[in-house]
């Protein structure tokens, strides 16, 4: 928003109006760059989110004989988290910082 306000008010110097462009242009490039990975990830942590309690029940069914523990009351259907899930959420956590770099 005060950029936008900068650039009303350099609008006459053609000179500083072009390096104010291309400086929008390189913060929404990053902020693209920053934004993208960040929502990748909270939807990652949102799908972890809802889908744990069953990995657990899981987890637990196919467990509770070897650690002796009870087992669950009612038998879920086989679900088990995704490899992809977290390689995904790793490698937008690493690219977060690569952006920042450039």
């Amino acid at each position: 928003i005060s950029l936008n306000h900068v650039r009303q008010v350099i609008q006459h110097d053609g000179r500083n109006q072009e390096k104010l462009k291309k400086f929008m242009i390189r913060i929404g490039v990053f902020s693209g760059l920053y934004l993208v990975p960040l929502v990748t990830l909270l939807g990652c942590y949102v799908y972890e989110l809802v889908n744990r309690v069953t990995w657990e029940m899981t987890w637990f069914s196919d467990h509770c004989h070897q650690y002796r523990i009870p087992c669950p009351y009612q038998a879920n259907p086989k679900a088990r988290p995704e490899l992809a899930l977290f390689m995904i959420k790793y490698l937008m956590t690493l690219i977060v910082g690569i952006s920042a770099v450039f």
